[in-house]
């Protein structure tokens, strides 16, 4: 330890007693940090039509019945005792899920209403990295509750 210690003093001494009028090198500019993941960028909140409280009931021979409450900027999904609750950005016809309590990136689909009826459908911006939440958004239609 002392060792280690004592190689920067020495280091420091040499440097004083070399060459007198020696100018310092220029020294490189810091490299800039990494950019932050990339997130949705700030959108508008969800049409009033979309918030609410919506429930659909899977088809996979389970029966679950799964609840989907969307609001302005977030959303929440249970199924059964699992749940989940993130942040949502709606462009158009197209709704992204993401900043997910139970998994990272972002999912994006395209939903259409008629009436009472919300329908997702995967979209072509990119994967789902949540199965959770691709298993009970793709192809589902959602009936809202009054």
């Amino acid at each position: 330890m002392k060792r280690l210690m004592l190689f920067p003093c020495l280091v420091l001494v040499a440097a004083a007693c070399s060459g007198g009028g020696a100018t310092p090198a220029p020294t490189a500019p810091s490299p800039s940090p990494a950019p932050a993941p990339s997130l949705p960028p700030p959108q508008d909140p969800a049409p009033q039509a979309l918030q609410g409280l919506w429930t659909t009931v899977l088809r996979d021979g389970s029966n679950q019945v799964v609840t989907l409450r969307l609001g302005e900027t977030s959303y929440g999904i249970s199924r059964g005792m699992d749940g989940a609750t993130g942040a949502i950005a709606v462009r158009g016809d197209v709704i992204d899920f993401f900043r997910s309590s139970a998994c990272s990136g972002t999912g994006s689909y395209r939903w259409s209403l008629q009436g009472n009826s919300l329908a997702f459908t995967a979209s072509a911006l990119g994967s789902e990295p949540c199965p959770g939440r691709g298993e009970v958004l793709n192809g589902y239609t959602y009936m809202k509750n009054q």
